[in-house]
């Protein structure tokens, strides 16, 4: 029998509340892991796709703004 070469973890991030990777509106609504160096935003998490809202932020993608909040 040959052991699994990948396992399933849990990692605990922190993103900000709300719908947005980057709201323009509050300066400190900023994700540690939004990325746009050379001018193309992506999350360094790989959760895709970005989308550039203008006026408003970088809107968080599906599968980030599901995430659910632990509880403490």
């Amino acid at each position: 029998m040959t052991k699994p070469q990948h396992k399933e973890v849990s990692y605990i991030i922190t993103v900000p509340k709300g719908k947005y990777c980057w709201d323009y509106h509050t300066p400190f609504a900023l994700c540690e892991h939004f990325n746009n160096e050379g001018g193309y935003i992506r999350c360094d998490l790989g959760f895709h796709p970005l989308k550039d809202i203008k006026c408003d932020g970088i809107k968080k993608p599906g599968v980030c703004r599901n995430l659910k909040e632990i509880q403490r």
